[in-house]
């Protein structure tokens, strides 16, 4: 969720959507959740801003369709792991 947040334009209502019909109040305690964490820890602040980086980088050759569907793509993987 904080990744869509940071990387789209969605609003917090399609965010939880995208999540198997989260509520936005989901979305917005994850989203601050994650903003507390990378306060506290270094190491994470530095992981998501790399990973918000290479994402970035990959999202500005793809049209919005393709961003839609790789993000889906990471979503489905972190809830794998």
């Amino acid at each position: 969720m904080y990744l869509a947040k940071e990387l789209t334009q969605a609003s917090l209502p399609e965010i939880g959507r995208a999540f198997s019909g989260k509520h936005h109040t989901n979305s917005l305690h994850s989203i601050q959740k994650i903003d507390q964490l990378r306060a506290r820890d270094p190491d994470l602040n530095s992981l998501i801003h790399k990973l918000i980086d290479t994402i970035s980088l990959g999202l500005q050759m793809l049209s919005t369709e393709r961003i839609s569907m790789c993000l889906w793509i990471i979503v489905e993987d972190v809830r794998r792991a």
